[in-house]
């Protein structure tokens, strides 16, 4: 899979020329030519990893905006916005007519490259970013389970368990519990995307009777599809899930109740990647 990078120039042509040389370098260009509608695509998923500026380029979608020089600062600004928003970083760099314009003023925030003659440099400049990411070293370590995942399910979902890893060694509660809520959203989906195909049976079969049908799925997997130890580790993920995470799960008057840890946490992700390595294989 080809790593996305989103352009942001409003010179069609030279758009697609340098799309035909990402594509030689590993890269896919996502090309818009205003500010507005850029920023709108990069905050539409994660897919896309950096972004390219030109020197000039107009603000808004409509109407017939002119090219202005104070687009790298908009965007810039717009840019570190998302990234506080999402808590991600977003390498970017700048692409321009006339670099020596914009080389003073950014330095130290961007690199500033001239177009057509320093393509190669740029693509260089960019994997080095885009390899210093968190995502990036997850997206390693954990690539044969994600390749799975990423096979059977859409971006959105996939960027969902890209979280739930980037927040392995957290310690932070907030972040433990809010995860938590995700972890079980997860293995509702891994449980009945793999339905049909494990048991036989449509999921519609499980979506009326007595407790949640995600835990009558696993009761009917329970020896027969997954081994009993997986299943044990699969209600366990539910359970401690659902009481911390999003969904209520009573416990008796006086129960000593767990305080989730990091170790918590880390313990349910590595049983829902074992599930996704068993289930999807």
């Amino acid at each position: 899979m080809s790593t996305r990078i989103l352009l942001i120039d409003d010179d069609k042509a030279y758009a697609a020329k340098l799309s035909a040389d990402a594509l030689k370098a590993g890269f896919e260009i996502i090309a818009e030519n205003n500010l507005e509608s850029g920023i709108t695509r990069l905050r539409s998923g994660r897919r896309i990893t950096a972004v390219i500026l030109d020197g000039r380029c107009p603000l808004k979608a409509s109407g017939n905006q002119p090219a202005t020089l104070s687009f790298v600062t908009h965007a810039l600004q717009q840019i570190r916005e998302l990234e506080d928003e999402y808590n991600r970083a977003i390498p970017f760099c700048i692409n321009t007519d006339t670099p020596a314009e914009f080389a003073e003023e950014y330095e130290g925030i961007a690199r500033v490259f001239r177009k057509d003659t320093e393509h190669e440099a740029l693509f260089a400049h960019l994997r080095d970013l885009i390899k210093a990411l968190p995502e990036t070293t997850v997206r390693e370590e954990f690539g044969e389970a994600l390749t799975k995942f990423s096979s059977r399910f859409d971006d959105e979902t996939t960027e969902l368990i890209i979280d739930a890893l980037l927040a392995l060694e957290s310690a932070d509660k907030a972040t433990i519990i809010k995860n938590l809520g995700v972890l079980r959203l997860l293995l509702e989906s891994l449980i009945d995307e793999v339905c049909q195909e494990k048991l036989h049976r449509p999921i519609e079969a499980y979506m009326h009777g007595e407790g949640s049908r995600t835990r009558r799925m696993l009761d009917d997997m329970k020896q027969h599809v997954i081994p009993i130890e997986m299943y044990d580790s699969a209600v366990q993920i539910y359970r401690i899930c659902s009481r911390y995470g999003t969904h209520a799960d009573p416990v008796a008057p006086g129960a000593i109740v767990l305080s989730p840890t990091r170790y918590t946490y880390q313990r349910l992700v590595y049983g829902l990647l074992e599930l996704i390595e068993y289930l999807l294989a």
